[in-house]
């Protein structure tokens, strides 16, 4: 029988953006679940709308579930405001930490384990805000028990 596991799945990644290095570009307080606050900082990240797909062919409790992490960054600034970073820059490091943090690895979940695969990443501006830059990392993830 096929399972959606997208909270699990969601929950396991959370952990470990919060456990990687990308804590030390985006603090854990700016690392989102979904839903953004109004008053959040820049740079900030929230875990995208699941696509939960079932594995009928398995014959197993399981599903794919693709999964995006988004990031919003302004240019990076020293304490006097002179930029050391672009914004565009910036969005790439952090979603390169994103990818590290993810990419290729094996995440626990309650009852069984997840393995998650990295597969695309798309940089744009917003079209909100002039100088912010957005990243939407994807990725899939296989649960399978």
């Amino acid at each position: 029988m096929a399972v959606d596991y997208s909270l699990p799945v969601r929950d396991a990644v959370m952990k470990a953006l919060a456990a990687s290095a990308l804590g030390a570009l985006v603090p854990v307080g700016s690392q989102y679940r979904g839903t953004v606050p109004v008053d959040r900082t820049f740079p900030f990240t929230r875990y995208g709308a699941p696509i939960a797909a079932p594995l009928l062919a398995s014959g197993l409790d399981s599903s794919t579930i693709r999964f995006t992490v988004h990031s919003f960054t302004k240019p990076l600034t020293d304490g006097a405001g002179r930029v050391i970073r672009p914004a565009e820059d910036q969005s790439h490091v952090i979603a390169a930490a994103i990818v590290a943090a993810l990419g290729d690895r094996i995440l626990t979940l309650p009852d069984r384990t997840a393995s998650v695969s990295w597969l695309t990443t798309n940089q744009l501006p917003d079209p909100q805000e002039a100088d912010v830059w957005h990243a939407v990392v994807s990725f899939s993830a296989g649960v399978t028990g």
